[in-house]
């Protein structure tokens, strides 16, 4: 049988000494509280954690299930982020309305996006649309006292980007001090990346068009109000919707607004110069319809016969002539080789 006496002896102090002493009874008791304080603060989180997920299983279930567009704002970073989310969402509750054509729209905020870079921001952006099962999704920024930042992206990739289809909203003034035009000309920025035919307008009746160009037109009035790039997006979606409408004056005010494009001391990218020669050319042909007009005849020719030559150069088009010439290469070598077949050579 083992000798008990050193256990037993340590035993003794202990009862003797570490029990009665005071000052240890109340470290166990503080230690204790700390560590029913930490079980109950992890059932907690356990709790609101399983909880937001129960919310966004619902949220993505009822996403699935309804029908229309889900829309998703993530509040904006910076000064004032939070009055800022508020107003887009009161600018989309009061005037995307006015673009979806009587299609239903869920309108949701959440908490801010934040990651490193613009890659990152993506992602994040990307996996927080998917687990919403929404449709887009926007987030930005603030700086300063009167300058906003839009991010918008979709559900549909993008086959260059391998993301979703993006555009960035830039505002020289803050969201709740636009006056009415440019709160619908903000909405409807929303509204044309999450259904890209509205700007092409050539899916749509004339009739259904025609109220949207003239928002854009105003809008154009106020150029100011954008920056150069969002300013330009409205001007190319007024002369899309313009020539589909086919009135008089938009076709005329088309005219004006590629004129001034094409003569602007701005270089003008490739895809820009195309587009406004396109425009130009089309609304003075179909001017010259209404009135013929020898001299607009001529005008429109020259500068679609520009932008073919410029489509020419793209690499795409490059691509697809290089491989149309190398299939009709064949095809002659085919022709070629059956003529002698016939003629006593050996057949293919």
């Amino acid at each position: 049988m083992p000798d008990l006496t050193l256990l037993n002896q340590i035993a003794d102090w202990c009862a003797t000494f570490i029990q009665a002493h005071p000052a240890l009874s109340v470290f166990g008791l503080i230690a204790m509280a700390i560590l029913m304080l930490v079980v109950v603060l992890k059932c907690l989180g356990w709790l609101l954690s399983g909880a937001r997920v129960s919310a966004r299983a619902l949220k993505r279930r009822k996403r699935q299930e309804a029908h229309g567009f889900g829309i998703v704002l993530s509040q904006l970073s910076g000064p004032a982020g939070g009055r800022e989310t508020k107003a887009m969402r009161t600018i989309l509750d009061t005037h995307l309305s006015g673009f979806t054509f009587g299609a239903p729209y869920d309108v949701s905020t959440t908490k801010p996006i934040s990651a490193k870079g613009r890659v990152g921001l993506r992602d994040l952006a990307s996996q927080r649309l998917d687990s919403v099962s929404g449709d887009l999704i926007s987030w930005g920024r603030t700086r300063r006292k009167d300058y906003s930042v839009i991010d918008l992206m979709t559900r549909d990739i993008d086959p260059e980007t391998g993301y979703g289809r993006t555009l960035t909203i830039e505002l020289p003034e803050r969201l709740d001090t636009l006056d009415e035009v440019g709160q619908r000309a903000v909405a409807y920025l929303f509204a044309r990346i999450i259904q890209p035919g509205l700007a092409e307008a050539t899916g749509f009746r004339p009739e259904k068009v025609k109220p949207i160009a003239l928002m854009l037109q105003a809008a154009l009035d106020q150029a100011d109000t954008f920056p150069a790039e969002t300013a330009q997006i409205l001007e190319e979606d007024y002369c899309a919707m313009a020539l589909h409408v086919g009135d008089v004056e938009d076709l005329e005010r088309v005219v004006t607004l590629r004129r001034a494009r094409l003569m602007s001391d701005d270089s003008l990218d490739r895809r820009t110069q195309v587009t406004s020669r396109i425009d130009l050319g089309r609304a003075l042909l179909s001017l010259s319809e209404r009135k013929f007009d020898p001299t607009r005849i001529r005008e429109a020719m020259d500068h679609l016969k520009q932008a073919v030559d410029l489509l020419r150069e793209h690499p795409a088009i490059r691509l697809a002539t290089a491989t149309s010439d190398a299939v009709r290469q064949g095809e002659k070598m085919l022709a070629s080789r059956r003529k002698f077949s016939v003629t006593g050579g050996s057949a293919i």
